[in-house]
């Protein structure tokens, strides 16, 4: 994604061979040069952060999460986010890749996770309900001298993601008659991250995948209730207003990376699903953010 027009941020790799990193809000603060956080940026990699003190603002994709103690953000890889400068704001932040996270292509866990962290980027507990768990995981990393250092943070990082962001994300599936994404699903969700630049019709996802057009439309609406039109328009619409509205690119620059020929057309579209043209969300956004920083 070197031609992206939101900067994109490595894996701040700090221990060898193991893709995980934790700083308190304050080190990342006092390490990291402020624009690099300030400014959005596209992660390469997966993030949690955790509030234990103050409170504030930090923006995910186009929309604002207000932060208070017991405040928990899950940022998957690829989505835009910058964090509102609080020093007074304690915490923790933790980057990691997810291939830390699962036993093996056979983890029973492993579909559910991702499907989670696509779906759901706040939520909040009871401090007491999830500082132990963070807490080990400070403990862990600040001795990480060993494999069995390793395994406990493996643990207790899929034991917070399971018990707040997991279990939420399959209550709201419960609710929409779907218990758990399938397998399948996430193979094309996948793709369409990878290909909606190039196409949007369900009859190339479908070669892709080696099946019939009906059988990707029947898994679309077994795991959403969408067809699988929908769902690539979804994830086109989002991008767009990630761009829309992290980056200062003219509309026609914004056309051509999302595989537009002409400006027209993504107004055309964006307008037909979101119901404001390009140029009516970014001005939506910067009044937002405006209004957001003022009070």
């Amino acid at each position: 994604m070197s031609d992206d027009m939101i900067f994109g941020v490595e894996f701040p790799r700090s221990k060898a061979d193991f893709d995980f990193a934790m700083h308190t809000m304050q080190e990342f603060y006092d390490n990291y040069e402020r624009g690099l956080f300030t400014d959005p940026h596209r992660l390469f990699f997966n993030a949690i952060i955790y509030i234990t003190h103050g409170s504030g603002r930090h923006y995910v994709d186009h929309q604002v999460c207000h932060l208070k103690p017991g405040t928990i953000l899950f940022i998957s890889k690829y989505q835009a986010h910058r964090f509102d400068y609080n020093p007074s704001i304690r915490g923790y932040v933790i980057p990691f890749c997810d291939n830390i996270l699962f036993y093996g292509t056979d983890d029973p866990y492993k579909s559910r996770i991702r499907s989670a962290f696509e779906d759901i980027n706040f939520t909040h507990e009871r401090e007491e309900t999830c500082s132990f768990f963070f807490e080990q995981l400070w403990l862990e990393y600040t001795q990480l001298d060993s494999q069995l250092s390793e395994e406990v943070i493996r643990n207790s990082l899929r034991a917070i993601i399971l018990k707040t962001l997991v279990r939420q994300h399959q209550s709201s599936l419960k609710s929409n008659s779907h218990s758990h994404y399938s397998s399948d699903y996430c193979k094309f969700h996948k793709l369409i991250k990878a290909h909606f630049v190039y196409t949007r019709t369900v009859e190339k996802y479908a070669s892709m995948m080696g099946i019939t057009t009906k059988k990707l439309n029947q898994i679309a609406k077994e795991n959403t209730g969408k067809t699988g039109k929908d769902l690539i328009n979804s994830y086109a619409i989002l991008e767009s207003k990630r761009l829309l509205a992290y980056s200062q690119d003219p509309i026609a620059s914004i056309a051509q990376k999302l595989g537009f020929s002409e400006p027209t057309n993504l107004t055309k579209f964006f307008k037909k699903h979101s119901g404001l043209t390009p140029k009516e969300f970014r001005n939506l956004c910067l009044y937002q953010n405006s209004k957001t920083a003022g009070g």
